[in-house]
């Protein structure tokens, strides 16, 4: 299904194209689909570094960084996160999820307005150079919310500022689909994927407020981290490293493999240097601790009150009488 939105070579099919199957077991239940966010914002780096972006009749490419980067070799750097590893990325460094994350950070887009303003920059695009940076950065800020409040508007979990994150992901909406890479006259894939998550996001929220937030249990905001593969690709690590040599695992060995994942065996195991970001968030267990305090007290309570007849039936009973 994913795939076939993605194949769609018309814009307005790609927003119209409803981007969820209902569950082939219930069809009560919704099942969202979204292009990995951390793969998208590679590819949008890849891209703009290798051929720039088109917007608005304007070529704009990596020439504002290259001058910031020139603007840094001396004693005082105006980028501290912008280094020639990023500007001339090779092999691996391809799939590097941080170094694309900071070449779209604020930091870069803040010192290209800032030198701009003060013509120290030779580009006449350093508006739209800035103005690119800053979107990307708000909008991989959104998808990626690992904690309730982050260090800006754009990285609280998904919900807590829900209008201002709205805007954020219409603003993306605008600029990829008016937008060209290179020479190109279509939309690339990573476009269309970023218009398939902005889109499941909006719909599916608003969807989870309605199937499952209660007065006991209720949904505030939604941590858009969970959404990406990286947690799939840590428990696949996780199962490989199981095996020690053979990480090829057969479909039975992977079925004990995953019973012992289950079961906390080899929990010793943890995977170093994976391009993944590790999760270690409690947030599971707090729900299963407030599920369980929540019922522990409505035991006690249950217990009190027939605590409470008994006693009552027994002074009200005449036969029983104190020894």
């Amino acid at each position: 299904m994913l795939i076939q939105i993605l194949r769609k070579k018309n814009e307005q099919e790609i927003i119209e194209k409803q981007n969820y199957i209902t569950h082939p077991s219930n069809s009560s239940l919704k099942i969202f689909f979204y292009a990995d966010a951390p793969h998208l914002i590679k590819l949008a780096r890849n891209n703009f570094l290798d051929s720039g972006f088109k917007t608005n009749g304007i070529d704009v490419d990596k020439t504002c960084l290259e001058e910031i980067l020139r603007l840094n070799s001396g004693d005082l750097k105006i980028a501290h996160k912008l280094s020639r590893a990023h500007l001339d990325i090779k092999g691996a460094q391809r799939q590097n999820v941080k170094m694309a994350a900071q070449v779209f950070s604020n930091t870069n887009a803040l010192a290209i307005r800032w030198c701009g303003e003060k013509n120290l920059l030779t580009s006449p695009q350093w508006k739209q150079t800035a103005d690119i940076l800053k979107l990307f950065n708000d909008w991989f800020d959104i998808f990626n919310s690992n904690f309730k409040f982050g260090h800006c508007t754009s990285s609280h979990a998904y919900g807590i500022n829900i209008d201002e994150q709205n805007k954020i992901i219409a603003n993306m909406n605008e600029f990829i689909l008016e937008m060209r890479v290179g020479r190109r006259s279509t939309l690339l894939q990573f476009q269309k994927g970023i218009l398939v998550c902005n889109k499941s996001l909006i719909e599916m929220f608003p969807y989870i407020l309605e199937k499952y937030s209660s007065e006991e249990f209720p949904i505030k905001y939604l941590l858009t981290r969970r959404l990406n593969q990286d947690v799939l690709e840590n428990l696949f690590s996780y199962l490989r490293m199981m095996g020690a040599g053979y990480d090829h695992p057969t479909p039975v060995q992977l079925k004990y493999r995953l019973r012992w994942y289950i079961l906390g065996k080899h929990s010793e195991y943890v995977t170093l240097g994976a391009n993944t970001i590790g999760d270690n968030s409690t947030i599971l267990t707090e729900i299963d601790e407030a599920h369980n305090n929540v019922h522990s007290q409505a035991t006690n309570l249950h217990e009190e009150e027939i605590m409470d007849i008994d006693i009552q039936e027994v002074e009200n009973n005449e036969e029983v009488r104190p020894v």
